[in-house]
């Protein structure tokens, strides 16, 4: 039988997932910036969906709340889409980084992020 030969979006995906068990952040987002303008390419929603929330992770690891927050939220709203399931443990993430920056500061920056996207959208 012969192997599946992985698309371009694949192939950035996986060295990010390798990258990301290594800890080594910085590779590991090059990837799945590089899987993120492939699948988008693809219109791949899985694939746009799984680098948001991986990209997500990496941000969430830095401390970068308001990148790692954007990120989960556009991959929840994705996953929504194809599969609840996952959209529930993305949940479980942002629900994480709302514990550790306290109830204020997490709305505040919910909002930040929500008229950010407004202005992407007009």
């Amino acid at each position: 039988m012969e192997e599946k030969k992985l698309t371009p979006g694949e192939l950035a995906f996986k060295e990010g997932e390798e990258a990301l068990k290594k800890k080594e952040l910085t590779s590991a987002e090059r990837a799945y910036n590089r899987a993120l303008v492939h699948f988008t390419k693809e219109r791949d929603l899985l694939g746009i969906g799984g680098t948001l929330y991986n990209l997500g992770r990496i941000h969430h690891l830095r401390k970068e709340y308001r990148k790692a927050l954007s990120s989960y939220i556009l991959a929840r709203n994705i996953f929504y889409q194809i599969d609840p399931l996952v959209a529930d443990r993305v949940e479980g993430d942002i629900k994480k980084i709302k514990t550790s920056l306290g109830e204020e500061k997490y709305e505040e920056l919910l909002k930040e992020i929500e008229k950010g996207l407004k202005k992407k959208i007009n």
